[in-house]
């Protein structure tokens, strides 16, 4: 269990900065990356949460951005209990398992997603072994560099366009070679 030795290990690392905790804590959830909402500028993932709440109704007052806010770190809460169990059980490396959760924390709790924030989920997904992680890389680093250009829902959707698109041509040439 790498990952609970490397957070406890910074909670150590806390301990002499008891008294200043508090405050760094309200820096950080007063953050604009966390407080702010710009559809524009959000992850593809809280894009789609964002108008599941909208269809309902729900965006309209204060209590709809809470549940906004309670979902995202729900789902937040979820992905890292679950990378925590896998990375437990030895399924996930050190690496793999930093790798997921920067990718969660990117895609599920910053709220202004900006195209650097994706250098170090790409960076650990480049390290990571398997050609999945580095699929993952390759991906994020699209997305990134798509959203110069869209936004980042645009530039999923464009992805998964050309991701079909290939999908469907290789069975054709597949289909053709028969």
């Amino acid at each position: 269990m790498p990952v609970v030795a490397l957070l406890a290990a910074g909670v150590v690392l806390w301990v002499p900065l008891a008294e200043a905790l508090p405050q760094i804590g309200r820096r950080l959830l007063s953050h604009e990356n966390l407080r702010e909402l710009f559809p524009l500028q959000l992850s593809p993932v809280l894009a789609v949460l964002l108008a599941s709440l909208r269809t309902f109704g729900l965006t309209g007052t204060a209590l709809g951005l809470r549940w906004f806010d309670l979902l995202r770190c729900g789902l937040f809460g979820l992905v890292v209990l679950g990378v925590l169990t896998l990375q437990g059980r030895g399924r996930l490396g050190l690496v793999e398992a930093v790798c997921a959760l920067s990718v969660a924390f990117t895609q599920l709790i910053v709220s202004v997603l900006w195209p650097w924030h994706l250098v170090l989920p790409t960076a650990f997904a480049l390290v990571a072994a398997g050609p999945a992680w580095h699929a993952l890389a390759v991906i994020l680093t699209l997305l990134g560099g798509l959203s110069y250009f869209f936004t980042f829902t645009w530039a999923a959707g464009l992805l998964a366009v050309l991701a079909l698109t290939l999908t469907g041509l290789s069975r054709t040439r597949a289909y053709r070679r028969r």
